[in-house]
Formats: C-alpha cells, structure tokens, sequence
C-alpha cells in the first residue's frame, strides 16, 4: 500500500465517520459523542480493511495488518476532532 492510497483511505474513513456521528448525534440523544465517533470509525476502518484487499488485490501481510492497526488509530484521533468542532472554528474564525 502507498502513501497515498494510506492518506486517502484515511481521509475517507474520517470524513464518513464525522458524517455517520453527526448522524447518529441527530437521531439520538448521544451523551459521549467521541465514543460514539471512536466506535464508527473503528467499525468503518475495519470494513474498509476487509474491502480494499478484495477490491484492488492487494496481499495481506505483515505489513498490511501494521498500517489497518495504524490506520485504525489515526482515524480515531481524527474522528474526535470532530464536526462540531470544525464549526465552531470557522464561527470563531468569522466573528473576527
């Protein structure tokens, strides 16, 4: 796997998390929203690490499994900064 298909999967799974926790957040009272985030983004970055391989034929090896454990952190930690927190950036960033 290249970098670049690593940063894009990643940029996927981050953006699908943010939209399926925003989601969720609306149809449910959600009391810990990062929960919920880290627990879609692990599901979603594991389904993407069963599918990628069927989809593009790519071995699983050592290496693989390394970057889908890598990836499923890094999308956690992305997950948290989450839309909310986007919004309230650009509102800060507008009042100025």
């Amino acid at each position: 796997m290249t970098v670049a298909a690593f940063t894009t999967i990643l940029m996927v799974i981050s953006s699908l998390t943010s939209l399926f926790t925003e989601g969720i957040k609306n149809i449910t009272e959600v009391k810990a929203p990062n929960v919920v985030a880290i627990i879609v983004s692990l599901v979603l970055s594991v389904l993407v690490g069963i599918s990628y391989p069927i989809i593009y034929n790519v071995n699983i090896d050592t290496q693989y499994i390394v970057l889908m454990v890598w990836e499923c952190i890094l999308a956690s930690l992305c997950s948290m900064v989450s839309y909310d927190k986007v919004i309230q950036t650009l509102k800060m960033l507008g009042v100025k």
